[in-house]
């Protein structure tokens, strides 16, 4: 199987994460990269942004160990493509988080970062 690779972009000193997210998932989880985002899966229904927050609350807290107040929608409330804006964060802090959990989970890929908007 070929090494995934995601790109992070950073914009205005944050960094910005394109996510594909699952909602109505068995479980809340992590899934990897495919077609360059981060894959994620949560139990939450896609209504009223339950999904989004989930998503969200899950990025910050078990992925990048974080307050969840650092991490916000920038992207794609309606859609299953987003992306997610991480602030007060160093984005090469961001990239190692990343990959760290993507490893754990069985997704070792490679973390590019941009500096044009995502």
């Amino acid at each position: 199987m070929a090494r995934q690779s995601l790109r992070l972009s950073v914009q205005e000193g944050a960094t910005l994460i394109p996510v594909h997210l699952q909602p109505g998932a068995s479980r809340d989880s992590l899934s990897g990269v495919f077609d360059g985002v981060l894959k994620m899966a949560v139990k939450a229904p896609p209504i009223d942004g339950a999904a989004n927050e989930r998503c969200r609350k899950l990025l910050a807290r078990q992925v990048l160990h974080c307050p969840t107040t650092q991490v916000v929608l920038a992207k794609g409330a309606r859609s299953r493509r987003k992306v997610f804006r991480v602030e007060g964060m160093p984005v090469e802090t961001v990239r190692v988080r990343l990959a760290e959990s993507l490893a754990a989970c069985g997704s070792p890929v490679d973390i590019s970062i941009s500096t044009e908007p995502a």
